[in-house]
């Protein structure tokens, strides 16, 4: 493995060690996540390994079951409203 692909091997599995759960899945890893680790760290990423593992976190909630293209809306910050309740809890 190249030792560029082995550093973005090691940085992502350093994030996914740490990654959340809401009780019925994994969380994806979010780019607040991923700029905090790399303070915490002192790890300074370019911004091709960021998509490179933006790609890698793609591929890894695929085979945890997730597909990211089907996250649901934000609705963080809205007003409780007949219509919000029926669409978080049918």
């Amino acid at each position: 493995m190249p030792t560029v692909a082995e550093r973005l091997w090691w940085v992502f599995w350093r994030l996914d060690a740490r990654r959340s759960s809401n009780g019925y899945s994994a969380n994806a890893i979010s780019p607040t996540e991923i700029d905090a680790w790399c303070r915490v760290s002192g790890t300074r990423l370019k911004p091709w390994e960021i998509r490179a593992l933006d790609e890698m976190e793609i591929i890894r909630l695929r085979w945890l079951g997730r597909d990211p293209e089907d996250e649901p809306e934000v609705v963080e910050g809205q007003p409780v409203t007949p219509a919000l309740v029926k669409a978080l809890f049918g």
